[in-house]
């Protein structure tokens, strides 16, 4: 799949901020299909941003770390008003997991999948998605560094890039961008 929209943005949040709240305006407009990667160093904050995706979607209090189940899945509500939600920890997968990686990509139409350490998926399963965010989570003086790279197919792009303003006009009123927002579209051939 071949993805030809792309979007960059960074933001630098306080340290009173938690990534719970930047999650949770990502996971307000949430599109089944997505998948979100949350990449950074150890204690930063990617599993808080995770429960504040699954808030945004509307997944019940109570989402569990998956660092030693791997992978924990959320289905979408009765009424389908939440979507659901595939919550996974990348960091101690090894290679010849096809297994876990199929557990990513079955009925990822219906929910948003969310891996944190997802840098080290393979590259397959990346390209399986329609639509990716990844938000890059770094320390810097007085708190934290957000970088999110936003991508879809061109069918997708519209949703992608208002789901990238709400998140925006979401994250802002929060405190939560007191550096600069850059953004870049471009097709991707």
């Amino acid at each position: 799949m071949i993805l030809s929209i792309r979007a960059s943005d960074f933001y630098q949040t306080p340290d009173s901020l938690h990534t719970s709240d930047l999650g949770r305006c990502l996971g307000k407009e949430g599109l089944p299909g997505t998948l979100v990667i949350i990449s950074g160093p150890m204690g930063i904050g990617k599993t808080e941003w995770a429960r504040g995706v699954a808030q945004g979607l509307g997944v019940p209090d109570g989402i569990m770390s998956p660092t030693f189940l791997y992978v924990q899945l959320y289905p979408p509500s009765p009424d389908r008003a939440c979507p659901g939600f595939l919550h996974a920890d990348w960091d101690r997968v090894e290679g010849g997991s096809e297994d876990l990686e199929d557990s990513l990509l079955e009925g990822m139409e219906n929910r948003v999948t969310l891996v944190e350490w997802g840098e080290k998926l393979p590259e397959s399963v990346m390209r399986s998605f329609p639509v990716k965010v990844h938000v890059s989570l770094s320390w810097v003086t007085g708190g934290r560094g957000v970088g999110m790279e936003w991508c879809s197919v061109e069918e997708l792009g519209d949703s992608l890039l208002n789901w990238r303003q709400s998140f925006d006009s979401c994250a802002r009123p929060l405190g939560a961008c007191s550096g600069q927002s850059r953004a870049v579209i471009h097709p991707v051939l």
